[in-house]
């Protein structure tokens, strides 16, 4: 027990910090990995799905140099002597997604990495029943093509591949990262306060 409510407290504060970021420190300079979410013309929430983005960058911007012998990184990524040989490959997939927001607006569009995004039951009734027929744990999914449209061979793995993201209906029952953390942060009940499940939003299902 004590373990985890200390790991859950150094998560807290991390997510308490990240939140704090303004939302242009979320936002990357103009580089390579900057993305382009490109909507489909049926998703009409697209300002929830960009706040969720944003926040996600926040969150992993946020982390630290993981130390891999302090006490919430033994609890989410186990004994030192077991990972060792993974931890540079652990630190890159941090790294490498802090350089994943959305770039300035004047950014070139080749510049960016272009990632489909669509939302809602009128994008593609397939791909929604497709959601559903998974179960109502299913949140969002992504799938890589050979165009840049999102047609074309649906397991496309060369590293050309466009990346397509759905998000399902579901996802927009979580909250933001910032209500989240503002529902629970003061809450006397240091079960809720310090448990990581009850901070699940939309950000989560992002970098999920």
């Amino acid at each position: 027990m004590r373990l985890t409510i200390t790991s859950s407290l150094y998560l807290s504060l991390l997510l308490e910090q990240a939140a704090a970021l303004p939302s242009n420190q979320a936002r990357q300079d103009a580089g390579i990995q900057s993305v382009n979410l490109m909507f489909s013309g049926d998703c009409k929430r697209q300002s929830d799905i960009i706040a969720a983005w944003d926040d996600a960058i926040k969150l992993v911007t946020s982390l630290p140099k993981i130390d891999f012998n302090d006490v919430a990184a033994i609890d989410f990524f186990g004994p030192p002597a077991l990972n060792k040989d993974y931890q540079s490959k652990i630190q890159a997939v941090f790294d490498s997604a802090k350089t994943f927001g959305q770039g300035w607006k004047v950014t070139p569009a080749p510049w960016k990495v272009r990632i489909n995004v669509g939302c809602g039951a009128n994008v593609d009734r397939e791909l929604d029943s497709r959601c559903k027929a998974k179960g109502p744990g299913l949140k969002a999914y992504t799938w890589n093509t050979k165009n840049s449209d999102g047609t074309g061979n649906k397991r496309y793995e060369d590293k050309s591949a466009t990346m397509n993201m759905y998000m399902c209906n579901s996802f927009f029952a979580y909250k933001s990262l910032a209500d989240r953390i503002d529902e629970y942060k003061d809450d006397s009940d240091y079960k809720h306060k310090y448990n990581m499940q009850y901070y699940y939003n939309r950000a989560y299902v992002i970098l999920h």
